[in-house]
């Protein structure tokens, strides 16, 4: 629980934004507890760290550790169960990433965008919701207010006339059942004069306009929804690739942006895989380092493991920005395990022949 607490306050930026859009009490709870799903893949990795490194300093200062290797087992042998109960905990890391987290995310974003249908500008205002290349957005006060939002802009990409469409409104104000708008001004194009190399432009100032709220949350939810390779659970993202390929053999199709997206897709089960991995390689890495055979205190091996579970970490999050790039992907998702693997048997055995 101490690290769940610790790793959820990664996500208070996005519980305060969803708390001040006017949910109830019982629904600003369940969006904190639904944030739990998401962290606990990370979280469970860091516990079964710390957890193999104090099981193996508390043998090793108790004399335990020394007893059973007189014992005839080798180190292999003793931290046998060890492995097996992280490899029983990768398992389930992967379950919880692949389908838990998934169906968490996937709640997360319900709930946020059920609040659009009671006051719309919440949407506006939670920009981290606009993950759409088509659109743009962008208010003078980013404050969390809840009736009014200032100095609006809107860029919107018209897939018709292939332009780019502005909006812009002084202010837009929330009176339930009605969205107002003051100094509302529209700049667009028609579809452009391809004889004389011209376009055909529209311009529009409204000094104060009205829109009803359930087709102004409409528009808005429109424009924003996509589907993301994180919100899919494991067989529906296999599913997702299949429809991804038949669509490679139309003759209509963007085969370069659907290549994009199979890659990205495949390199998202990849990093599922990867993150369960995880929670085996940081228990091997810990039970390894932990041991201590020397009489002198030292820190040397605390060193290590810090440094290898930072490079792995810092590696597997560094991989989403290159996800499109699958082989690269998988480097960075698989390669530290390999390493932290091998360094560890390699300590194992040094550890076995006395070496400190």
């Amino acid at each position: 629980m101490f690290f769940i607490a610790i790793l959820l306050t990664t996500r208070l930026e996005e519980i305060a934004y969803f708390a001040a859009a006017g949910g109830s009490g019982w629904t600003i709870l369940k969006f904190i507890l639904l944030q739990i799903p998401y962290v606990l893949p990370i979280v469970m990795p860091i516990a079964s760290l710390v957890s193999a490194i104090v099981l193996t300093l508390r043998l090793s200062y108790s004399q335990e550790l020394t007893t059973l290797r007189s014992s005839g087992l080798s180190m292999l042998q003793i931290l046998t169960p060890i492995l097996i109960t992280s490899a029983f905990l990768s398992l389930m890391n992967f379950y919880i990433v692949s389908e838990v987290a998934t169906e968490s995310v996937l709640q997360t974003r319900t709930l946020q965008r059920q609040l659009t249908l009671v006051n719309p500008l919440t949407l506006i205002q939670q920009k981290h919701l606009f993950r759409h290349k088509d659109l743009y957005i962008s208010t003078k006060n980013p404050a969390l207010s809840r009736n009014s939002i200032e100095g609006l802009s809107v860029a919107i990409w018209n897939n018709t006339t292939r332009r780019i469409n502005l909006i812009t409104a002084k202010e837009l104000i929330f009176e339930e059942p009605m969205i107002k708008s003051k100094q509302l001004t529209m700049f667009s194009s028609f579809q452009p004069n391809k004889r004389n190399f011209y376009d055909n432009l529209y311009l529009e100032n409204i000094a104060d306009s009205s829109m009803d709220v359930e087709g102004f949350s409409l528009y808005l939810k429109q424009r924003v929804t996509k589907l993301n390779d994180d919100y899919l659970k494991m067989g529906m993202l296999l599913s997702y690739i299949k429809i991804l390929k038949q669509k490679l053999t139309l003759d209509d199709t963007d085969k370069k942006e659907v290549k994009t997206k199979i890659k990205r897709a495949y390199s998202e089960i990849l990093r599922r895989f990867s993150i369960g991995l995880t929670v085996f390689t940081l228990t091997f890495l810990g039970a390894s380092f932990g041991i201590s055979t020397s009489r002198q205190p030292s820190f040397r091996n605390a060193y290590y493991v810090i440094g290898l579970a930072s490079i792995l970490l810092i590696c597997i999050f560094s991989a989403k920005a290159v996800m499109s790039k699958i082989w690269l992907t998988a480097c960075l998702f698989f390669l530290p395990d390999i390493i932290i693997i091998a360094l560890s048997i390699w300590n194992l055995n040094r550890i076995s022949r006395g070496i400190e």
